[in-house]
């Protein structure tokens, strides 16, 4: 499966704390999220910290515990082929839960399974992240997620009365102009001011400043 964009995006953007010790990437894919939050927080805080990176396509999570296993966070990072429904009768209390959802909801579903998983909310519907949430965070833990505005505005919709509270939002855009491309979200259960950011990935023929500034400890090239 390729790397793709967002799930650097979030990795990069998710709120940490030194005080964070147990965390979870919900569908990792590659592993690629979970890599970069381990690198972040490597650089944070010299506390112990665990990564469960749990997905249910058994190749993805092969390739995620082969990845981890050649990085230098290896004795951090566990990679688990599970659903997060499952997952969650385990009593754990996360301080940070990140996920990278599917969210192709009517679209024609692509001819592989792997594919069609990793692209459909049918996998992991928003209703199940939600309980999800509220089972396995800690009373300070956070919820962070990258979706686009549409299926972003309908998560924060069902989160209302489901005791998460809305905190950041970064709306991200391709280039200057066009329209909102992806919300990245931050959830906890303490209801605080919005803290709200914006974010354009390129102008003319070049990334913008902003875009590098956040990614470049992630990228060969920048």
């Amino acid at each position: 499966m390729k790397v793709n964009t967002d799930g650097v995006l979030l990795g990069a953007w998710v709120s940490l704390s030194s005080e964070d010790t147990l965390l979870m990437d919900i569908g990792t894919g590659t592993g690629v999220m979970a890599l970069i939050v381990a690198q972040r927080l490597s650089d944070l805080s010299e506390h112990p910290f665990r990564i469960e990176a749990i997905d249910i396509d058994e190749a993805s999570v092969c390739e995620a515990a082969d990845n981890f296993a050649s990085s230098p966070w290896k004795e951090s990072l566990r990679a688990e082929n599970c659903r997060l429904q499952s997952y969650r009768r385990q009593c754990k209390e996360f301080d940070l839960l990140f996920c990278n959802p599917p969210y192709f909801k009517d679209s024609l579903k692509a001819p592989s399974l792997r594919r069609s998983n990793a692209r459909h909310e049918e996998s992991l519907p928003g209703p199940d992240i939600i309980v999800g949430a509220k089972e396995l965070l800690s009373p300070h833990g956070r919820l962070s997620l990258i979706l686009p505005p549409v299926e972003g505005d309908g998560f924060i919709t069902i989160t209302k009365g489901n005791g998460l509270y809305l905190n950041r939002i970064c709306k991200v855009k391709s280039r200057p102009g066009l329209e909102v491309k992806r919300y990245m979200m931050e959830f906890s259960f303490r209801q605080t001011d919005l803290m709200e950011e914006s974010l354009t990935i390129q102008e003319e023929s070049d990334y913008t400043a902003e875009y590098k500034s956040l990614t470049k400890d992630f990228y060969l090239n920048f």
